[in-house]
């Protein structure tokens, strides 16, 4: 699921961030080592956090030796809940509703959507839902979000976020908590603990604030390079390895407590176009899915994963009338009576273009959905007060049956209680939040990062013209607003890769571009300082996807008369343009500042690329 802030939030946030972090000495210094929550030694989860997490990289990863403190479930209390509740409150259970914060509480529009439709899970995004530099507001927001839910029904929420990785996250270090590399670049190390390491710590920060369940990690497997909606939020196009690798993640966030979720089930990936803008059918037969497709879906659910997010995408051998979001052959028959799945199933967001695929005008998506098999709901506020009546009149007609309703219900029920939810309600608490600063945002968290996105940078070419030492360098790239030209989504950083590097040699001459609108500026700026220079440095972010980039990336090239460096922060598939013309091609594959400073790190010489690519860039 995605649900990012508008973009007009977007903008106000750049100004704050301009003013915020321009007052700052710098944006990445490390905070004071502090004690953990539980104890000299171990974290809330039984780990023990004074182990350098790289010398249990050196061991096999084994799944089944971690520490999983569930709550053991008790079906007299599950029973009690259940017939305490009125038939609002148990649909309420199948609801979740995005919320907005206001200070350090509810936005009072939010909160009386959710007095009056009873949700029994609600989503954040950053910014407008986790705070910018302050985990204990988050905190707060939270806690009053549970408060509000003891109030109207007495069951805790689920709350979730897009925890996958790299860009892809609520919780990294503009919001107090620690940069992660992401899936792509974890894929490129190939290594079970770095992803392990990664979810790990991605799942005690968001657990720390409030978040209790995750949209993640993905299980897809990318083999199309015009997808536009993976990206770099997956692990790769080796489905051998996505099922180590995503066994690895979902075991980090169930360790810390928060119910991942695998997605997007039966598997994106092998076809072009995007579904939260078109409708996307796979056509493949299904031994084609399984032997392309199913493998990290069957193996996390072996694993252990709890829920299961469904696609808004037709795929015709299991069904071809229905997005697999509303089919009943899916879900019911597929999932959970062939592969024998019996955990929550999530719908994606049901306002997603590809939702509606196979419905009439007519035809609720939640309540199709619902029908299907489907546990949670992920309705877009303004639309979550019909789907209650219409869940409401299809429960009296018998249009849903009240047996599977009951058991799905229930099934909710059950899972918060395995996940703790039900023995602290309100968490976090004062006392929780007292203690934010030993599980978030920590040295030891920021250097592993470090070290990960070091061995995940890849150098796909050097011609002998790195290291970049003593030689004069310009620099251009995207500018800390990063627009993506592949998804439609954006982002707001803390630094643009150029600035990392004059951050690190001052004597750079950089410039950064406004991806989609400011190229042309940047190919001015390197007309004009050329002659003062021995090489330029061109990053780019999804270029792949960007007549604009893709523009500059050739005038630079053939007008210039200068060795060029290209680095690609997103997409490999931008090197398609470069491998045969560059002087040297980096892949990142992530963008937050941790992976732009080890690709920075690699061509000053200070360290060694250290990843694998994957993809196939032969053309």
């Amino acid at each position: 699921m995605k649900m990012r802030p508008p973009v007009l939030v977007v903008l106000a946030f750049i100004g704050f961030a301009t003013a915020f972090w321009g007052c700052a000495s710098n944006p990445r210094d490390e905070p004071a080592d502090l004690p953990s929550e539980c104890g000299d030694e171990t974290g809330d989860c039984g780990v023990d956090r004074d182990v350098d997490p790289a010398d249990t990289e050196a061991e096999p990863f084994d799944p089944a030796a971690l520490q999983y403190p569930f709550c053991p479930v008790d079906e007299s209390e599950i029973d009690r809940i259940y017939d305490r509740m009125t038939p609002r409150q148990r649909i309420g259970q199948h609801l979740s509703m995005h919320i907005v914060r206001k200070g350090e509480r509810v936005d009072p529009e939010y909160e009386a959507k959710m007095r009056s439709c009873l949700p029994g899970a609600v989503s954040v995004a950053q910014v407008t839902g986790v705070a910018p530099d302050s985990p204990q507001a988050t905190g707060r927001f939270l806690h009053h979000a549970q408060s509000i839910a003891a109030e109207i029904s007495g069951v805790p929420l689920f709350i979730s976020s897009d925890q996958e990785g790299g860009v892809y996250t609520s919780v990294n270090h503009v919001t107090g908590g620690t940069d992660s590399i992401g899936p792509t670049a974890i894929g490129a190390t190939r290594d079970e603990w770095v992803a392990f390491n990664q979810f790990d710590m991605m799942g005690r920060e968001v657990k720390a604030v409030g978040i209790n369940m995750n949209f993640g990690p993905l299980l897809d497997t990318h083999y199309q390079r015009d997808n536009g909606n993976l990206n770099t939020r997956t692990f790769g196009p080796d489905m051998e390895l996505n099922t180590r690798l995503g066994v690895a993640a979902i075991s980090g966030f169930r360790h810390n407590l928060v119910l991942p979720m695998a997605k997007h089930f039966p598997g994106d990936g092998m076809t072009r176009g995007n579904p939260h803008h078109e409708f996307v059918i796979n056509t493949a037969t299904k031994e084609e899915l399984e032997r392309n497709l199913l493998g990290p879906f069957r193996a996390a659910i072996l694993a252990g994963c709890d829920a299961v997010m469904m696609m808004p995408a037709q795929f015709t051998a299991l069904d071809d009338q229905r997005a697999a979001i509303t089919s009943r052959a899916v879900i019911t028959g597929f999932l959970r009576g062939e592969i024998g799945f019996a955990g929550l199933v999530v719908s994606d967001d049901l306002s997603m273009y590809g939702a509606r695929l196979g419905l009439s005008k007519d035809q609720s998506q939640g309540v199709e959905a619902l029908k299907a098999g489907t546990d949670i709901l992920l309705t877009g506020g303004e639309e979550i007060e019909t789907t209650v009546t219409l869940i409401e009149e299809e429960l009296r007609t018998g249009g849903i049956t009240e047996t599977e309703f009951a058991a799905s219900t229930r099934r909710i029920l059950r899972y918060k209680q395995k996940y703790c939810l039900l023995d602290k309600p309100t968490y976090p608490d004062e006392a929780d939040i007292a203690t934010l600063s030993a599980r978030i945002g920590t040295p030891q968290d920021a250097r592993m990062s470090a070290t990960h996105a070091e061995r995940a940078v890849v150098m796909l070419k050097n011609d002998g013209i790195l290291p970049l030492v003593q030689k004069r360098v310009l620099c251009i790239g995207p500018f800390a607003f990063l627009p993506d030209p592949a998804s439609g989504w954006s982002w707001v950083l803390e630094e643009s890769f150029c600035s990392v590097m004059k951050r690190l040699d001052p004597s750079v001459e950089a410039q950064d571009y406004l991806v989609g609108g400011g190229e042309s500026l940047a190919a001015t700026f390197v007309e004009e300082q050329r002659s003062t220079a021995d090489v330029v440095v061109v990053a780019t972010f999804q270029s792949y996807f960007s007549s604009e980039q893709k523009a500059l990336l050739d005038a630079v090239l053939d007008s210039s008369g200068l060795p060029v460096v290209h680095v690609a922060q997103g997409v490999p598939f931008d090197a398609l343009q470069t491998r045969q013309r560059a002087a040297a091609v980096l892949a990142l594959q992530g963008s937050l500042p941790v992976m732009l400073e080890a690709g920075v790190r690699v061509l000053f010489g200070q360290t060694i690329a250290g990843g694998e690519m994957l993809y196939d860039l032969a053309d």
